[in-house]
């Protein structure tokens, strides 16, 4: 074998075939590589992305993935989670949430939230509502963006929204009403109770905003 036969049979077999480099080869996408010969499916786009993660230099990409809060990339802190086990005694503040000083929610074996600062329970509250006391926490069912809008109806009792046998799958706002703020809460658990044709207990579980106090 001559040399020049060599010298091809060795160009072939060692220089002749680029090294394969796997990677995104769309210049349009976000994450394109310039020394990759060998797309992999990895490209992702602007368009890709939600809310305020659509544009491109947010990497890396944790930054657009949501926390438990609905928080691109946040940390946790924005929410609370809140839970009242069923048969939970609701005079006890463990079971109870205190949103802020004079508001702290839980609920009875079958009622509605009430109020356990003031109240003894979802009747009681209805009742002195109904003979003048302030009402501190309002509802209604939306966002707090649909709220600030000024495109919802806020009610005095969750029992006035409708449904709560079906609470779990509804966006529900809790409206503060002496600070003016507005609360997202998302339902994850409702005991039903008998008239609904459960069997009661009164237990529940939500995440809900953090009150932000003014600065």
């Amino acid at each position: 074998m001559n040399s020049y036969i060599q010298i091809l049979i060795l160009f072939f077999l060692f220089g002749g075939c680029e090294q394969k480099i796997s990677g995104c080869t769309d210049q349009a996408s976000c994450n394109y590589n310039d020394n990759a010969n060998s797309d992999d499916n990895s490209c992702f786009y602007a368009e890709d992305w939600e809310d305020e993660c659509r544009v491109c230099d947010l990497v890396p990409e944790n930054d657009c993935i949501q926390d438990e809060c609905s928080v691109w990339g946040g940390d946790g802190s924005s929410c609370l989670l809140f839970t009242k086990e069923d048969f939970a005694d609701d005079t006890l503040i463990e079971n109870q949430d205190c949103i802020v000083e004079d508001i702290c929610l839980t609920r009875g074996l079958t009622e509605p939230l009430y109020n356990a600062v003031y109240y003894s329970g979802h009747t009681d509250m209805m009742t002195a509502y109904s003979l003048g006391d302030s009402v501190l926490i309002r509802w209604a069912e939306g966002t707090v963006s649909d709220a600030e809008l000024g495109n919802l109806n806020f009610v005095n009792s969750l029992l006035e929204i409708g449904g709560l046998t079906n609470i779990t799958s509804k966006d529900i706002v809790g409206y503060l009403v002496n600070l003016n703020i507005y609360l997202n809460f998302n339902f994850l658990q409702w005991t039903i109770g008998v008239n609904g044709g459960g069997t009661g207990g009164g237990g529940f579980s939500y995440i809900r905003d953090v009150v932000i106090p003014a600065e």
